[in-house]
């Protein structure tokens, strides 16, 4: 997919709670990228949206690697 020539960067503002993905896991309801083609594997995570618990999905290592980084509690 070509992303428009006026696609600006945003960086998320917000915290993100996950969780990580266990084998002895049920994942009826977590939704998985179709691209994720070898998930759930360990070092997968699990986010949700804190205002929908139910509103779950699974985030790859690799994704999880590049992007995340946690934070420092206060």
């Amino acid at each position: 997919m070509k992303h428009p020539e006026n696609t600006t960067l945003y960086r998320k503002s917000a915290t993100q709670p996950m969780y990580p993905w266990r084998f002895d896991m049920g994942m009826g309801g977590v939704s998985i990228d179709p691209t994720a083609t070898h998930s759930p594997k360990a070092g997968d995570m699990i986010a949700f949206d804190p205002d929908n618990p139910s509103d779950v999905w699974l985030v790859t290592a690799e994704y999880f690697a590049a992007n995340y980084e946690p934070v420092e509690a206060e």
